[in-house]
């Protein structure tokens, strides 16, 4: 599934970070067999330090095609801010 679809213009502060290997022809070493060519990841919850201030984002994504509703997600965030 594409990450493509989690991004929108009309949310541009929601940000995916990961990495495309640089040389595809280079065998992979083995800790990075299970990410094969490219990993992307959306962070669930992300802390940003600016000029006058700091922002606390979260992402909540769902798709009910894949058997993740809303309330998975939401559920999902909870875990995540009680740790």
């Amino acid at each position: 599934m594409s990450i493509r679809r989690f991004l929108s213009e009309r949310c541009p502060l929601i940000r995916a970070y990961g990495a495309i290997r640089f040389n595809a022809k280079a065998k992979v070493s083995s800790e990075w067999m299970a990410f094969g060519s490219f990993y992307f990841m959306i962070p669930q919850v992300e802390f940003n330090e600016l000029e006058g201030g700091s922002m606390l984002t979260t992402t909540i994504a769902w798709d009910n095609a894949l058997s993740w509703s809303w309330e998975n997600a939401m559920s999902a965030l909870q875990e995540t801010l009680y740790k």
